[in-house]
C-alpha cells in the first residue's frame, strides 16, 4: 500500500458518461479507498506514451449484496449504483 495512504472511505463515486476519472500518480503512490464505482464515461491511469511508474490501489469496502437484491440488481438499472464493486461501461483504460 502507498505510504501515504488514505483510510477515509468515499462512498459510491459515479463517473458520468460525459466525463472521465483520470487517476495520475505520485512517486508515492495513490490509494483509493471506496464503497463501489461505477464508470459510464472513462476512467483512466496511464498510456502508451506516460506510464506509470508507481503503484495504484483501489481497496473495496462495505458487503457484497446477495441473493434476491443481487438477482433484482441485474435487472434493474436503479439498484446498480449500490453495488460493491468496480462497473464499467464506458472506457476503462489502465
Amino acid at each position: 500500500m502507498p505510504s501515504h495512504a488514505s483510510t477515509a472511505v468515499l462512498g459510491h463515486v459515479i463517473v458520468p458518461a460525459t466525463s472521465a476519472l483520470v487517476l495520475n500518480e505520485t512517486e508515492a503512490g495513490l490509494s483509493l479507498h471506496l464503497a463501489g464505482l461505477s464508470v459510464y464515461g472513462s476512467l483512466l491511469a496511464g498510456s502508451p506514451s506516460c506510464r506509470l511508474r508507481s503503484e495504484i490501489v483501489v481497496t473495496l469496502h462495505g458487503q457484497r449484496p446477495s441473493g434476491a437484491l443481487l438477482a433484482q440488481m441485474r435487472y434493474d438499472a436503479d439498484l446498480t449504483p449500490w453495488h460493491k464493486g468496480i462497473f464499467v461501461t464506458g472506457e476503462l483504460q489502465l
